[in-house]
């Protein structure tokens, strides 16, 4: 059972969101849960983000914010890292500077851990609502009269058999420090962590809204789809990094790699342009159907 009210430290990640980091800011002081600490972590922004939030900072110097501001672009993984050294929650969640956490959001994670049936629940996650960046309504992340599964996820993550909504997740600190945190090799962290998370610990899910997110266009999640975009293709040599990453890890676990098996197909097909990235992934199916 958890204690009273345990301290969560949201770390919000800023990279160019100067039309969108006040709003994130502000629906995280205004969160109905009282025990918050924040961490504002600027990554070198080449807009005006970095002035926008000093300026915002200036009146809430009664609040204890921590603000970190790269003097270079490390990236999300390891600007995250980096600044986890200074986190003192019990909780950690890893925010986006464009994305919008509705009022109840962290009570309502917290009340998930503390009610969840499963003894070794190391995440939380809920629903989110996705708007454009005209605020237009596009659609929920996931159906209300469905409920995704949970408990033990390895398989289920592993086989890409359900949705995951990682920026309404709430972490136990013991993920992170067991994991040591973010692979610093990867473009992006949440497949990887997920991959790895859901080997360990148990995951809850309440169906509540959490976030609400914004379809900017310096998302990261705007580049996976771009045809002929430099981006989009590190970005899709990366999944496929972290995918034949976890064939390593599953070693020879039979249940695990057929289910990995799955995820792996469902991208070689997805792929349209990338002929070599669809060859390695060829490569990596003969794999693991030679290990199960």
């Amino acid at each position: 059972m958890l204690k009273d009210n345990p301290l969560v430290t949201i770390v919000c990640s800023c990279f160019n969101h100067e039309n969108y980091v006040l709003d994130s800011l502000n629906s995280i002081l205004g969160q109905t849960y009282p025990a918050i600490q924040l961490i504002i972590v600027d990554d070198f922004s080449r807009d005006r983000s970095k002035d926008v939030i000093e300026k915002w900072l200036i009146g809430h110097k009664e609040k204890e914010i921590l603000f970190i501001k790269n003097s270079k672009n490390l990236g999300l993984n390891k600007s995250f890292n980096n600044a986890y050294q200074y986190v003192k929650g019990e909780f950690v969640m890893d925010f986006s500077a464009d994305d919008i956490l509705f009022p109840e959001a962290i009570a309502l994670l917290i009340f998930t851990f503390q009610n969840t049936t499963y003894e070794k629940c190391g995440i939380v996650f809920g629903n989110a609502k996705f708007y454009t960046i005209e605020n237009s309504f596009e659609r929920d992340y996931l159906p209300q009269n469905e409920r995704p599964p949970t408990g033990h996820l390895a398989e289920a993550f592993q086989a890409n058999t359900f949705e995951f909504c990682s920026v309404s997740a709430l972490y136990k600190r013991d993920v992170y420090d067991q994991l040591n945190g973010y692979d610093e090799d990867l473009l992006y962290e949440d497949l990887d962590f997920w991959l790895r998370a859901t080997r360990l610990y148990q995951v809850d899910y309440t169906s509540e809204f959490i976030v609400k997110r914004q379809s900017a266009p310096t998302s990261m999640q705007s580049h996976f789809f771009r045809p002929l975009s430099k981006r989009t293709f590190l970005m899709n040599w990366c999944t496929f990094k972290i995918v034949k990453k976890a064939f390593k890890d599953n070693h020879l676990d039979s249940v695990l790699n057929r289910a990995l098996l799955k995820r792996v197909i469902f991208y070689r097909k997805r792929l349209k342009y990338n002929f070599l990235l669809k060859c390695q992934y060829l490569i990596l199916e003969h794999q693991i159907k030679g290990a199960i």
